[in-house]
């Protein structure tokens, strides 16, 4: 199978886009810290930490482990579920994305009621100020741990293809 190639001008939009994303973190913060004065220096630090060691070592374990677990466990799924797969078409990726998203829920629900999860999910809502870096502040071991099952076997259980699953 053959890479995708997008077009130059979208690959052009993308770096636009998260060179933007950035700037606005780091707008947002400077004027949470000396505008209103509701961000202290800790928590920025913590944030940036949190960022930054999510970024390094989420690059290095997540982003290698995490795909291979969802896809490992979205065939599995597939192959256990007494489902006919939805397909690949435009009608199997809307209910693989609705299917996704409840999963997703019901992940985020059990982080908060499940010990063990929570303590993996607790620093996502460490900080007293919210901002935007906070949706990133995530230990990197949930996405080793626990989502490739909700993301990958669940929904291939409940008929979503596991493309879909890997592409969600």
């Amino acid at each position: 199978m053959e890479p995708i190639e997008f077009p130059e001008p979208f690959a052009t939009g993308v770096r636009f886009v998260l060179g933007a994303a950035l700037l606005y973190v780091f707008v947002e913060l400077v004027i949470l810290h000396f505008r209103r004065r509701a961000l202290r220096l800790r928590e920025a630090r913590t944030a940036a930490f949190g960022i930054t060691s999510v970024a390094v070592v989420g690059a290095i374990v997540a982003r290698v482990a995490g795909p291979f677990g969802v896809a490992f466990l979205a065939v599995a799924g597939a192959a256990a579920s007494p489902l006919e797969s939805f397909g690949l078409g435009l009608f199997g990726w809307g209910i693989g994305w609705l299917v996704y998203e409840f999963w997703y829920w019901v992940q985020h629900w059990a982080a908060h009621k499940v010990r063990l999860l929570w303590c993996l999910h607790s620093p996502h809502h460490a900080p007293e100020s919210l901002h935007m870096m906070i949706g990133a502040n995530h230990h990197f071991l949930e996405s080793v741990f626990y989502m490739p099952f909700f993301a990958g076997f669940v929904p291939a259980l409940c008929g979503v293809d596991p493309l879909v699953c890997l592409g969600l």
